[in-house]
């Protein structure tokens, strides 16, 4: 029988995923086991990946991204395991992991799922690995920020139980999803994870199924893993934010509605959107303080020339008037910004100064450029001229006074500067070949992005302490503040994954990060057929939907429809569902180009409303751009999985309406290309009206029955 089934969700973290799947291995060694990879429709060559170096795994390969609760119910479903445990693809685990964990189930007899302390990639706690559930007042600290200001109190850090010991076992009211494991005879009763959930909030909903049904949940930290939080969905900020405020949206409609608490649903939600929206304004600031500082740099530079030239700060000169200075003035900082732009400073470089120096060189030659060929529109060849160079002391002169002023106040150890405002310095883990190798090559190679101050031996060989080994593995701490070292390195073929977690816990509470490289030294971890076209003629496609005026008079169309149709009906709709009580529920759907949507399904006493309001809130989604009068059909089946990407948003009438398209060639996917091909305004219109009219008619509604 198999003791333990491991079930991993991957997508687009290849590199992770084969630490994690080596960590797993070892950690496996003896135990009878199962793993099962399910890889959401990854672009970067994980499926292939697996199949060549882990031949052991249970692949299962999605069509598209599926989400994380369905993509895990899929490999739930086929597990065999007396035990399951679901890993997220960015996490490291110890040899000892599993067997901990399985012993465990057997000192807790009363434990229905289980989870172990996780650690931050910089050796801190991850807090969610241990949490409440969040009521209306737990979740209003936590909104607020009272419990990151107050993590001692019991009122205010209850959410992440921040005011208990870190490695005491404990009974909480859920475990991270990065790792937990449940009992076999805990799934069956219980159920799976629930697919109202893309991602986030999946595990908080699975722990509340599992509190439901009689059985408790612990933290146990007796073992630990680490995890690179996030990295799937790093490269999609605003998804991931508005991805995260619905599933909390979610949970509120699906526990606290149903407890009937005092506080009201709508100032609970509302309260979750102010916090995203929140969420999404200091991620703008975030990305944009930098270009911001730039800026702000950029035009006192061109003040500056010009008070050189004229000895006064506004009075214009005599060859324009205030206009023409304002646009001298926009057209000047654009073509630095762009060059700093194209110099690759912004976003992943902010305070490089070789590349802000360039950025500068560049934009400076093509203002000085600009001037001199076009005389009749600059009024002074001298002001750009001393411009630019003064965008040369400027741009890289600021970054490197704020990088010394950086460094100056690290070694203070007053305030904990982030780590990326000043060049890193790594330190390698090991003084065998292999880490004489990687020191080697960033040395001669990668010097540009991190100063490497030495290795450590971890050996306990004394005459291996010479440089540029700095000491031992137990002066780690010593070193790390006489080095001012930011960044642990790992050669994982010469560690083993507990040596990777001890270290990391060894070096608490000091703010580094661990990072580990492959065997193959390419890359460091922080985190069908072919058809030859010869002698074949090519002929050009058109389709008039993917054209910018196809799109905006589709745009405009849903735009001016849904406006007016909330318009008229929105006070109706008010009284409706207050007289009738109706709520809403969410579902998945897949929409153009696959990425996942929350559709919005009005409810009456847990049956789908009937009346003829039932669509008010696909309008409201349709005036913020999620879904379309017309486009790919969903709603019969909103569960589906679709055979292929659309192009086309879902639509509350499908494209395959249009009687008139009864040509048998036309079906599934080539309803789709005709309709691409064949756009048009009226093409919409004529869908909309034909329906309208078959509906009065024949007295029936479009069927947008949820199918469970």
């Amino acid at each position: 029988m198999v003791k333990l089934s491991v079930i991993i969700v991957n997508y687009n973290v290849k590199e992770y995923l084969e630490q994690c799947l080596l960590s797993v291995r070892i950690s496996l060694k003896d135990i009878k086991h199962e793993i099962f990879v399910i890889d959401n429709c990854s672009g970067d060559g994980s499926a292939r990946f697996i199949k060549k170096n882990f031949p052991e795994v249970n692949l299962i390969e999605n069509r598209i991204n599926l989400g994380f609760s369905r993509a895990n119910n899929i490999a739930l479903k086929k597990a065999k395991g007396e035990y399951i445990t679901l890993l997220n693809p960015d996490t490291i685990v110890k040899e000892d992991t599993f067997r901990i964990i399985i012993d465990a189930f057997d000192e807790l007899e009363d434990a229905g799922m289980i989870g172990c302390k996780v650690l931050n990639p910089d050796g801190s706690l991850q807090l969610s690995c241990r949490r409440s559930f969040p009521a209306p007042w737990i979740s209003f600290f936590r909104l607020i920020g009272l419990s990151r200001l107050f993590p001692q109190s019991k009122l205010f850090g209850k959410y992440n139980l921040t005011y208990l010991d870190p490695d005491q076992v404990t009974e909480v009211d859920a475990i991270s999803g990065s790792f937990m494991t449940i009992k076999r005879e805990v799934l069956d009763k219980a159920g799976y994870m629930d697919e109202d959930y893309f991602m986030y909030g999946e595990d908080l909903e699975w722990c509340y199924q599992i509190k439901e049904s009689g059985w408790k949940i612990y933290y146990y930290p007796k073992t630990s893993i680490v995890h690179y939080k996030g990295e799937s969905s790093k490269n999609s900020e605003w998804s991931r934010i508005r991805l995260f405020y619905s599933a909390m949206e979610i949970f509120a409609e699906k526990h606290i509605h149903s407890k009937r608490s005092f506080t009201p649903l709508w100032l609970i939600k509302s309260a979750i959107w102010v916090r995203g929206l929140v969420s999404v304004i200091g991620q703008f600031f975030q990305k944009m303080a930098i270009p911001a500082v730039d800026i702000c740099f950029i035009n006192m530079s061109f003040l500056a020339a010009v008070y050189l030239r004229f000895g006064e700060f506004i009075t214009i000169p005599p060859y324009g008037d205030y206009r023409g200075y304002l646009i001298q003035l926009g057209l000047a900082t654009i073509i630095m910004t762009v060059s700093l732009l194209f110099h690759g400073v912004y976003p992943s470089n902010l305070f490089s100064i070789a590349r802000s120096a360039a950025g500068a060189v560049t934009g400076s030659v093509l203002i000085i450029l600009f001037a001199f060929f076009s005389g009749d529109i600059m009024f002074s060849r001298i002001v750009f001229f001393t411009f630019g160079l003064l965008n040369l002391l400027f741009l890289p002169g600021w970054r490197f006074m704020f990088f010394s002023l950086s460094k100056l106040i690290a070694r203070s150890g007053l305030f904990n500067i982030r780590q990326e405002v000043y060049r890193s310095t790594g330190l390698i883990i090991g003084s065998d070949e292999k880490s004489r190798e990687i020191y080697d090559t960033f040395c001669s190679n990668l010097s540009h992005e991190m100063e490497v101050a030495g290795m450590i031996s971890v050996g306990g060989d004394r005459n291996a302490l010479h440089p540029p080994v700095l000491g031992e593995l137990n002066e780690i701490n010593s070193i790390i503040r006489e080095h001012r070292i930011t960044d642990i390195i790992f050669p994982v073929e010469s560690h083993s994954y507990d040596r990777i977690i001890d270290t990391v816990i060894r070096c608490q509470p000091g703010k580094v990060n661990f990072k580990l490289i492959p065997s193959s030294l390419e890359l460091i971890i922080g985190k069908s057929s072919v058809i030859p076209l010869v002698d074949l003629p090519l002929v050009d496609l058109e389709y008039k939907y993917l054209d910018s005026s196809g799109k905006i008079s589709k745009r405009l169309l849903d735009l001016a429809l849904s406006s007016a149709l909330i318009l008229i009906s929105l006070p109706v709709y008010v009284i409706v569902k207050l007289k009738n009580r109706l709520s809403i529920r969410h579902k998945i759907v897949f929409g153009d180009r696959g990425r996942p949507i929350y559709v919005k399904i009005l409810m009456n006493k847990g049956n789908q409303y009937k009346g003829k309001l039932k669509f008010f809130p696909l309008w409201v989604q349709i005036f913020k751009g999620e879904f379309s009068f017309v486009g790919q059909s969903y709603l019969t089946n909103i569960d589906t999985v679709p055979e292929s990407i659309s192009l086309l948003k879902p639509g509350i009438i499908g494209i395959d309406a249009y009687e008139s398209l009864k040509n048998p060639n036309l079906n599934g996917r080539t309803f789709e290309l005709h309709y691409l091909k064949n756009y048009s305004i009226l093409y919409d219109f004529k869908l909309i009206l034909r329906r309208i009219f078959k509906d009065s008619k024949s007295g029936s509604a479009i069927n947008t029955e949820v199918d469970e």
